[in-house]
């Protein structure tokens, strides 16, 4: 798993130097889909909740068939199943760059990615609204993913974003938040 880890850690750094000089493309934006889905599966909190399903499984066949062989046929299969699941296009499509250009540093942490449903009005208070897809109703809610890159640059995904690769924030965009 930490093998596999460390070659799209060193993917990583070359797409990350795209990006920190705005020169970056749809396959650039692909790959940190893809990377942060990774980062966001790979913490210990999101496998523990995985695998709590997995070892309820092999605890209801193991009593079944009479032995253990399914809890240590499925230990740890969720971290085993990391380098091989197919993530798709799973959140590419509504992605982007925010470049903070603001005295405010972007945090980073162990958890990296923070992922949290929003809707227009939740979206309003930290995104500007002309930058925000206003047809969609108030009601819908949506997946919104986080992950700071640098302390001045973050990546984004939300399908209530309008489609484009590159928001700035400056010193006019902290009303949002500081409202």
């Amino acid at each position: 798993m930490e093998n596999f880890l460390s070659g799209v850690e060193r993917l990583y750094k070359n797409n990350l130097q795209k990006v920190i000089t705005r020169d970056f493309d749809n396959e650039v934006m692909s790959f940190l889909s893809y990377f942060t889905t990774l980062q966001y599966i790979r913490v210990d909190k999101f496998i523990a909740s995985m695998q709590k399903s997995w070892d309820k499984v092999a605890e209801w066949s193991d009593e079944f068939s009479g032995g253990n062989e399914y809890t240590l046929l499925l230990a740890d299969i969720v971290k085993k199943q990391i380098p091989t699941t197919d993530l798709g296009g799973m959140i590419h499509s509504n992605a982007c760059i925010i470049y903070n250009n603001t005295e405010f540093p972007f945090l980073t942490s162990d958890s990296p990615v923070v992922r949290k449903n929003f809707n227009l009005s939740d979206l309003k208070l930290i995104i500007p609204q002309e930058k925000l897809d206003l047809s969609i109703p108030d009601s819908h809610e949506s997946a919104f993913f986080f992950f700071p890159l640098t302390p001045s640059i973050a990546y984004v995904s939300c399908d209530l974003i309008k489609s484009g690769r590159m928001l700035d924030f400056n010193e006019s965009e902290l009303d949002h938040i500081f409202i």
